[in-house]
């Protein structure tokens, strides 16, 4: 009774692993190795040879299934916060240009959104997304998120409340404002800088 109450202990952990959960939420190379011990566990238990034949090639073939999935994971991860960081910049610069240089004293409102696409990044219900992207539903957009973004670069605006992005969308919609990186994409309203995205 006792074994067979290991075995499936150790079978538990790999099936919780092994879905789908575990390389969406936790990008993390231990996983795989944590698959492995867990392998050798139960391969220790079974009896049967062709059992445990038969449980090294499934496992072998989840194993390298999850480090792909993993590895491209990361590396959608890795691109996705270069793209954003690459764009941010872009926003910094032409802020800049327009002479804004306290930015603590200006309320920069982002209307819309913006995706970052690439042949090498996977996108799922977490992965992929960006802080450019994430809220927009909500009553102040991505602005949020942005802002605790721009934040973490050494960037402070004010913070946007729900009345002010409703401005923002209406000020953007009656300046004609294309959608940024285009001239007409960020604009300074007294101190209201307002980017227009997608």
């Amino acid at each position: 009774m006792q074994s067979r109450l290991e075995y499936l202990l150790a079978l538990s952990p790999l099936f919780l692993l092994g879905g789908p959960i575990g390389p969406v939420r936790a990008l993390t190379p231990t996983i795989p190795l944590v698959l492995m011990i867990y392998v050798i566990t139960i391969l220790y238990y079974l009896n049967s040879n062709t059992l445990r034949v038969g449980a090294v090639v499934l496992i072998s073939l989840l194993l390298f299934s999850q480090i792909k999935t993993t590895s491209d994971l990361e590396q959608t991860d890795i691109l996705t916060f270069q793209s954003e960081s690459v764009f941010t910049d872009q926003i910094m610069e032409k802020i800049n240009a327009l002479g804004v240089s306290q930015y603590s004293r200006y309320r920069l409102i982002v209307v819309g959104s913006k995706l970052f696409k690439s042949p090498l990044t996977q996108h799922g219900e977490v992965i992929g997304h960006t802080h450019f992207d994430w809220d927009n539903s909500t009553n102040v957009g991505n602005n949020q998120r942005i802002h605790d973004f721009l934040q973490s670069k050494g960037y402070t605006f004010k913070e946007v409340h729900s009345d002010d992005y409703a401005n923002a969308i209406q000020l953007a919609q009656n300046a004609d404002m294309k959608n940024f990186p285009s001239a007409s994409g960020l604009k300074v309203f007294g101190h209201t800088i307002i980017v227009r995205l997608q």
